[in-house]
C-alpha cells in the first residue's frame, strides 16, 4: 500500500512538473542572446514564441517582433513555413505596428519578411486567377490604415513587392 502510494506521488510530481508553464518572454531572450537556434528538436517552443507576437501589452509586443525577426533568420522547413503564416497574419492584422517596426529591420530582413508574407498568399491561393483578389486585399491596407500619407506611401511600396513576389511564386 505505501509502495502505491509512493509510486502515485511520484507520477503526480512528474506530471506537475510536465505542465510548468512554457516562458515564452525567457526563451525569447534566450534566442535574441544567441543561446537558443533552431534545430527541429525545438520547434514547439519557436512556435510559440512566435505567437507571443500577438500579445496585448505594447511594450512585449515590441520584443516579440525583435524575436520573432531572429527566429526569420534561423527559419527553415516546418518553422519558415510557420513563420510565414504569422508574418502575413501580422503584416495584415497589424499593419501599422509592422510598418512602424520597420526601423528595426535591416533592407534583408524586410526583404525575407516581405518574401514570408508573399509565400504564405501564394500558398493559400495557389491560383493565378486570385491575382485580382489578392492585389484587392493589400490595396484594403492603404484605405483602412489610420496613418499619415508617408506611411500608405510606404504600404502602397510593400504591397507591389509583395504582389510581385506572390504574382512570381504562383507562376512557378
Amino acid at each position: 500500500m505505501i509502495f502505491k502510494l509512493l509510486v502515485i506521488f511520484m507520477f503526480a510530481g512528474t506530471f506537475l512538473h510536465a505542465q510548468k508553464p512554457f516562458n515564452t518572454k525567457a526563451y525569447g531572450q534566450l534566442i535574441l542572446d544567441g543561446k537558443v537556434t533552431y534545430d527541429g528538436s525545438n520547434e514547439e517552443n519557436m512556435f510559440k514564441t512566435l505567437d507571443s507576437l500577438f500579445c496585448k501589452n505594447t511594450r512585449e509586443k515590441r520584443f516579440y517582433f525583435k524575436v520573432a525577426n531572429r527566429i526569420q533568420q534561423l527559419s527553415d522547413g516546418a518553422l519558415g513555413e510557420y513563420f510565414s503564416g504569422i508574418a502575413k497574419k501580422y503584416y495584415f492584422e497589424h499593419n501599422l505596428e509592422f510598418i512602424n517596426n520597420i526601423p528595426q529591420l535591416s533592407a534583408q530582413d524586410l526583404k525575407h519578411w516581405l518574401s514570408h508574407i508573399a509565400f504564405d498568399i501564394a500558398a493559400d491561393e495557389q491560383d493565378l486567377n486570385q491575382l485580382p483578389k489578392i492585389k484587392n486585399d493589400l490595396d484594403k491596407l492603404v484605405v483602412t490604415c489610420q496613418c499619415n500619407e508617408t506611411k500608405q506611401v510606404l504600404i502602397q511600396k510593400l504591397n507591389n513587392d509583395i504582389y510581385k513576389e506572390v504574382n512570381n511564386n504562383l507562376k512557378n
